[in-house]
Parts: structure tokens; C-alpha cells; sequence
């Protein structure tokens, strides 16, 4: 049976899960209008299949005018745009953006959706939302997606939420992670203790695209892949796979750490939580391609050295 196409409206098109997912989207012959806020975002939205936009993503009025592109017909809103600050924790991250797009955005964002008669809306959220911190900066952000998660729940719009791990792909971060290393800067990291969740883009694009496929309503799913592990493994990891030997922990104190990386992300490097994907396993039929982040970094450096031999 041949799934009808649908009209996606994504915010955060071009955050690292947002490209998968308009990629994802659009091989299933889905048309996808995907928010971006340069003239390189529109570049590599139309690159992954999508249609660039530029609506201020706190203004109802201009997202529905947006939204309302290709018409009402099946109609559907992935919200993404706070995924801006999801990827490799040992690298800054703008928390207070997200915090901002998390709740002003997605007030907005459901205000629009409901406007332009959307038939379904997924929220994006995090799988750090269930860490146990007494760290402040921490516990604003998550405030912030417990807010947004219960605007959404409140909307009176069908809906699922997804809660992602840390997120990582075959992306400029982890490049930049490698350079770093290489370079032989310190790496500011975590403790062995501190658990997390993890998930290649690319698998929680599918997530994403089986979710807007059965409309499972009033879900709220952890899209995680099926082994947490401490910041610190996933990076000695990562190294150690590169033979760049283990990486230097970086010379900083916890205060310049906490500067450099941005206080929430800081405090989130040195949380800990076990996330569970066993709901999206069961409401979706969903299967990580990568069981591990193993085996996904496996598949992100196999990427690389291809890439490498092309050039050569």
C-alpha cells in the first residue's frame, strides 16, 4: 500500500537531525519545506530535496504563511528547530537559542500549525530532559523542554514527541572533533559515570518518517539507540578508530570549561541518564541501523576514507 504524500513542514532543516530527515522524507516522495535562515541553508535544503524558507520561527502569522506553501492538504509539522544545540557534547552549544525556540517557538509553531489546518505535529525534544541535576544551568534548559513538551500536549492537536539522544553523522562536528584531536588540543570530557543516550541522524530520520507514516497520537517516544555509554567511551572510541591513540582531556579548569563549552553544555557532559528506546521500538516497529554508537562511527569514518580515496 502506497503511503499518500504528505506536506512536511520542517523547522530546523538544516540542524544535523534536520538534514537527515529531509533527505529521509523526501527518497519516500514526501514534499518537504524545510526552515533555514541564510542563503547556505537554502543552498543545502534544496541539495538534501527540500524547499528553503525563512520565516521568523517565534512569529505564528509568518510560519503559517510559510507553512501554507504547498497548500493544506496532508499537512504535517516536524518541529526541529531547537535541535540546533544536539550534537557531540564536547562541543559548544547555544542552549539559550534553544531554550527560545523550545518554548517561544513552539507556541508559536502550534499556534501556526493549527491555523493552517495541520493534521499532525511532531515535536523534537531531548533525552537529557530526564537527567537528575542540581546544576541551574541544566536545569533551565531542561524546564525549557518539559515547557515546550506540554504546550505541545496541551494543543489539542494530534501529536507524538520524540525525545533524541546526543546526536552525531557524517557532519561537520565530528570533523571538527577530529582536527582538535589530531591537533593534539585537550578535549574537555566526562567522567566514566555520566550515561547517555546516543543516536546516528540518520536513524532517528527514519524514527521521524515511521512516525509521520502511523500518526501515533499523544506518544512520547526516546529515540536513543540501544547501548548508553559516558561521553568519555564515545570519544576514546571515536579516537582510538582513527589511531590517533586516546585523546588529552583538556587542561581547563571546571569555570573555563564551563565558559568554553557554555555552562548548560558543560553540565550536561557530566550528567548521567539511561534512556530507554523500547516505546519506539513497540509503536513504531522501528529498528536502530546502528545498534551502537560503535557501529555508527564505524559507518561515519567507512564514509571518510571513501571520500578520501575519491579525492585521491
Amino acid at each position: 500500500m502506497t503511503t499518500p504524500t504528505k506536506r512536511v513542514f520542517l523547522t530546523g532543516a538544516t540542524t544535523m537531525i534536520g538534514r537527515e530527515t529531509t533527505r529521509h522524507l523526501a527518497a519516500l516522495g514526501h514534499k518537504v519545506i524545510g526552515t533555514g535562515a541564510s542563503l547556505a541553508d537554502a543552498g543545502n535544503i534544496r541539495a538534501d530535496g527540500g524547499i528553503p524558507t525563512y520565516p521568523d520561527l517565534t512569529r505564528a502569522g509568518e510560519t503559517r504563511a510559510a507553512m501554507l506553501t504547498l497548500g493544506r492538504e496532508n499537512l504535517v509539522v516536524v518541529n526541529l528547530a531547537a535541535q540546533i544545540a544536539n550534537g557531540a557534547p564536547f562541543l559548544p552549544a547555544d542552549w539559550a537559542l534553544a531554550s527560545k525556540l523550545l518554548i517561544d517557538g513552539t507556541a508559536a509553531m502550534l499556534e501556526a500549525a493549527k491555523a493552517a489546518g495541520a493534521a499532525y505535529f511532531l515535536h523534537g525534544s531531548f533525552a537529557v530532559a530526564d537527567v537528575h541535576t542540581e546544576d541551574e544551568a541544566v536545569a533551565a534548559v531542561v524546564s525549557a523542554i518539559k515547557r515546550a513538551e506540554a504546550l505541545v500536549i496541551e494543543s489539542g492537536l494530534s501529536y507524538a514527541i520524540m525525545r533524541f539522544g546526543y546526536a552525531y553523522a557524517d557532519a561537520p562536528e565530528l570533523k571538527q572533533l577530529t582536527d582538535a584531536i589530531r591537533a593534539g588540543r585537550g578535549v574537555f570530557t566526562s567522567d566514566k559515570h555520566a550515561h547517555a543516550g546516543w543516536i546516528h541522524a540518520a536513524d532517528a530520520a527514519e524514527a521521524v518518517g515511521l512516525a509521520l507514516e502511523s500518526q501515533p497520537n499523544g506518544a512520547r517516544m526516546v529515540v536513543v539507540d540501544d547501548l548508553s555509554a559516558s561521553p568519555a567511551d564515545f570519544l576514546a572510541y571515536f579516537s582510538s578508530s582513527q589511531g590517533m591513540g586516546a585523546p588529552s582531556n583538556s587542561a581547563l579548569g571546571a569555570s573555563l570549561a564551563r565558559l568554553s563549552l557554555g555552562a548548560a553544555q558543560f553540565g550536561f557532559l557530566n550528567a548521567s541518564s539511561h534512556p530507554s528506546n523500547a516505546d519506539t521500538k513497540t509503536l513504531l516497529g522501528w529498528q536502530p541501523r546502528f545498534p551502537t554508537y560503535k557501529q555508527g562511527v564505524d559507518d561515519v569514518l567507512l564514509s571518510w576514507r571513501a571520500a578520501m580515496q575519491v579525492k585521491g
